[in-house]
């Protein structure tokens, strides 16, 4: 096998081998470069992106510069002829994903613990965490695979993909309530796959989400509205710093750090010797805080489009996939337990911006319908649009080809992906690239998948 290697002079490997030809049929071409992200030093490794082309198939892996070096002189010293067993062999003996940018890639999550509970990440990110693409055997971080490959995987308007997270809170009231917070860029959408039986005995769980409309309409403007409600937010406050105050004595004691994580169970035993008198003052403080939000009923399978600056706050036990736009930003107004990372509420940054319209979910257009298959809208935003398809016992649903990524979840675990399984909540990368697949219901019951794809990509049905 020829192999070829480029040093990138830019940052943009993928643009700099096309420049030099695109990819080569039946060649192996290594193309060196930095990867910056925003949280690390300057001086951080060098990164080498393999591009291999063989019958058609466009096949990439990324590792380390100097790991990639010893497997290719490797390779060479061998003098092998099977190119492509030693793509393979090149990536996995470098611990990288081989990803072929016409099939869907599995996207490999990693856990964030929350206070309230914890997320689950598929296409994040962040300093706290990246999530990983992978072939089965080994997998890469999904940031530097992306820069490797752009336009190939993401399509050529490409940009940083919709978030795919699952909200994960704890199902107790004292400790599984989200943040009470709104947001001015962000966009979302939540669609509830569980309501814990044992925090909601009837099925039927919550989100708070804006001001009650019975309420706003006993104030005779606005500003009397927020005035009102702002104060009912910094008495609570005032009695959730005295109690923030006892449990980092506990937290010390216990050989926590100061905004360390405590699991859920200690947490609660904390909260259960808690003196009687500040239990009564918090719950009394927090009613009058809360009457003057709005719950809106949640069940499996409910939508919630979450508009920006409306605060909002998923109840314990109300487990949800959301899709957002990559963006972090927030303004906390209230939260029933102590904020890790930061020191203050946003209480008046975001009363000052907050809505008070009625909140309300959304209804769900249907884009496409056969006997085989619906696809419902649940939302559009500036960035992305997302859509959930239910699939008939034994149908299949055959994608398009489009000019763009798709992200896709399974929320059922009879689904077949161009044949293989799919679990339950288990998600996947369709790239721009990809030549289309199917998606067939191999179970007894009707199968959902949702998905989400930039807003400039043509439509699915």
């Amino acid at each position: 096998m020829n192999i070829t290697q480029l040093s990138c002079p830019d940052k943009d490997p993928e643009k700099y081998l096309l420049d030099m030809g695109g990819w080569q049929n039946d060649q192996l071409i290594a193309v060196r470069f930095s990867h910056q992200r925003a949280w690390e030093a300057e001086d951080g490794p060098q990164w080498c992106a393999l591009y291999h082309w063989q019958e058609g198939i466009r096949a990439l892996f990324v590792a380390k510069m100097q790991r990639v070096q010893k497997a290719l002189n490797r390779v060479q010293a061998e003098r092998s002829s099977q190119p492509s067993t030693d793509i393979a062999n090149l990536a996995l003996g470098c611990e990288a994903a081989l990803i072929k940018t016409d099939c869907a890639a599995e996207l490999q999550p990693v856990y964030i613990p929350k206070p309230w509970g914890r997320e689950v990440w598929y296409s994040g990110i962040e300093e706290r965490g990246i999530c990983s693409l992978s072939d089965g055997r080994c997998s890469t971080e999904i940031d530097l695979v992306l820069h490797a490959a752009p336009r190939a995987l993401l399509g050529t308007s490409y940009q940083t993909p919709v978030l795919l997270k699952v909200l994960d809170p704890h199902a107790s009231p004292e400790l599984g309530d989200l943040y009470f917070e709104l947001h001015e860029e962000k966009q979302e959408v939540y669609i509830v796959t569980h309501v814990d039986p044992d925090a909601w005995p009837d099925g039927s769980g919550a989100i708070r989400m804006g001001i009650d409309p019975t309420i706003a309409a006993e104030f005779s403007d606005e500003a009397t509205l927020k005035a009102a409600f702002g104060a009912a937010v910094d008495e609570y406050e005032a009695i959730r710093r005295e109690i923030d105050q006892v449990l980092d004595q506990r937290r010390a004691v216990e050989g926590y750090a100061e905004n360390e994580a405590v699991m859920p169970d200690r947490a609660l035993q904390w909260l259960a010797e808690l003196p009687r008198v500040l239990v009564e003052r918090e719950c009394a403080t927090r009613d009058r805080m809360n009457a003057f939000t709005r719950l809106l009923p949640l069940q499996v399978g409910d939508v919630v489009k979450v508009p920006c600056l409306t605060p909002h706050s998923l109840q314990h036990g109300v487990r949800a996939v959301e899709f957002q736009t990559p963006v972090y930003e927030r303004r906390i107004l209230s939260f029933n337990q102590k904020v890790l990372t930061q020191d203050h509420w946003d209480t008046a940054a975001a009363l000052a911006i907050m809505t008070i319209r009625e909140a309300r979910l959304p209804d769900l257009p249907i884009d496409h319908e056969t006997r085989q298959y619906c696809i419902e809208r649940l939302v559009e935003f500036d960035a992305f649009r997302a859509l959930r398809i239910s699939i008939q016992p034994g149908a299949r649903y055959v994608f398009d080809i489009a000019d763009c990524y798709r992200l896709l979840m399974s929320l059922s675990a009879h689904l077949e992906l161009d044949g293989r399984n799919l679990a339950a909540e288990q998600a996947w990368l369709l790239p721009a690239s990809w030549a289309g697949g199917v998606l067939h219901n191999t179970g007894s019951a009707v199968a959902v998948a949702l998905i989400a794809l930039p807003q400039t990509a043509v439509n699915l049905s």
